[in-house]
């Protein structure tokens, strides 16, 4: 999924200048040595000896506007390592306009001799690709803004994807890799060329508007938590839609580039609307699973105390979780009314396309079973048991019978018709 979302990133640079933003900016964040340089560089070295790549890793917060060799940033793909301690103060002008621009005064001395300020304005055309890394997730507002114009992936390795050395690996060509050691890539001259002049030829634009009634229905479904988040979701939707198109060399967008899009990037764009990744979604599951106290959450998810911290109050400043502190003093994290709305919109999503469920409802029904005396009972008694949305949630996957003549609800044999699988650290696309 991480290859696939680098790649369509470096198709979108083919696009041509478009209102707005057209183009696939994409962020992967996680802890370090998870494998998130090695994913983009598995992509961005089809790239190395361009023209179009311009990869940094120290960079000073007005450097893009500097960048006057570049003639133009359309066309190029800029590629930043490790963004969390870097302010790019025309980071919000580059990947949302057709330019950067910044007026700065500066000191001359006239013909007279004396001192004399002259503004002057720097100015470089056109919106770039940007890629780059994260690990804290210092959500300041700046960065907040900058996100919202980002698709922002989580990356989290599995034993599966390890070495016998606990190594992060990845296949390119015929050989194994790893982000470790300096390795030898399997990317030959003749690569290059090929993925350039592939590239070079892809349309310059596609038409997608046509597939918003099909995009409309998840989308109001994210308008019933907040409607400012379904701006994010369909600007996302339909740029990554637009490019899976012109990928494969069409110029009007069909059903099966949004269904691809869907089958990959779904839950990661929903969770996208609300500026929000799969780590932060694992937190709000840990909470919503009764692990409450800092220390409990840190245990169960394996994250680290400033990375948690970070996401704690970053989603506690967007409404997702509230705290209070008991009588010891320490803090005691609980879902919000938007954080559980989240969580059961993703659990239905989930039920939807693969006829999974979360160990949470799982858990839920489970009482349920006890509570309820022949598996049928009254509305009002099932929702004082479970709240208003986990009842909404379970009626909506079909998982309850809900007969309002005779006001009682009736439980499904869920052991049945329902694959429960275990989730690894609350990850909703595992």
């Amino acid at each position: 999924k991480h290859r696939i979302a680098t790649f369509l990133a470096i198709v979108s640079s083919a696009l041509a200048p478009y209102n707005g933003i057209y183009r696939v900016h994409l962020i992967l964040v996680g802890d370090t040595s998870e494998g998130k340089n090695t994913i983009i560089e598995s992509l961005t070295k089809f790239l190395e000896g361009t023209n179009i790549l311009i990869t940094n890793e120290d960079i000073s917060p007005n450097a893009l506007v500097y960048f006057k060799e570049v003639g133009s940033y359309d066309g190029k793909v800029v590629y930043i390592d490790q963004m969390d301690s870097k302010e790019l103060r025309q980071l919000l002008q580059a990947t949302s306009k057709k330019g950067i621009s910044k007026t700065t005064t500066i000191k001359t001395v006239n013909e007279n001799g004396d001192i004399d300020f002259i503004a002057k304005r720097y100015f470089i055309p056109g919106q770039a690709v940007f890629i780059t890394t994260s690990v804290i997730d210092d959500m300041s507002i700046t960065k907040y803004q900058q996100y919202r114009r980002f698709l922002k992936l989580y990356v989290r390795s599995t034993p599966e994807n390890r070495d016998e050395r606990g190594y992060v690996s990845l296949s390119i060509g015929d050989e194994v890799v790893d982000d470790t050691v300096e390795v030898k890539t399997t990317v030959t001259l003749d690569d290059k060329l090929i993925f350039l002049a592939y590239l070079l030829t892809r349309p310059k634009g596609a038409k997608v508007r046509h597939l918003d009634p099909y995009i409309k229905p998840l989308r109001d479904r994210i308008g019933e938590i907040s409607e400012k988040a379904t701006n994010v979701f369909i600007v996302l939707v339909r740029n990554l839609v637009r490019v899976v198109d012109i990928a494969r060399g069409k110029t009007i967008a069909d059903k099966d580039d949004l269904d691809f899009v869907m089958k990959w990037f779904k839950i990661d764009l929903v969770l996208n609307s609300f500026v929000i990744s799969e780590r932060e979604y694992a937190i709000l599951d840990a909470i919503a699973k009764g692990y409450v106290f800092f220390d409990e959450i840190r245990d169960f998810l394996d994250m680290p105390k400033k990375i948690l911290r970070e996401c704690l109050f970053y989603l506690d400043d967007k409404g997702f979780v509230s705290h209070i502190k008991d009588e010891n003093g320490e803090y005691v994290w609980r879902l919000g009314e938007k954080g559980k709305k989240l969580l059961n919109l993703i659990d239905e999503l989930r039920y939807e396309d693969n006829g999974v469920i979360s160990e949470r409802i799982v858990e839920k029904l489970k009482m349920l079973k006890e509570k309820i005396n022949g598996n049928t009972a009254y509305i009002e008694d099932v929702k004082r048991w479970v709240d208003e949305d986990t009842f909404k949630l379970l009626n909506n996957v079909k998982l309850i019978e809900v007969d309002m003549e005779t006001k009682k609800v009736t439980l499904k044999d869920f052991n049945h018709n329902v694959h429960i699988i275990g989730e690894q650290n609350g990850s909703p696309n595992r």
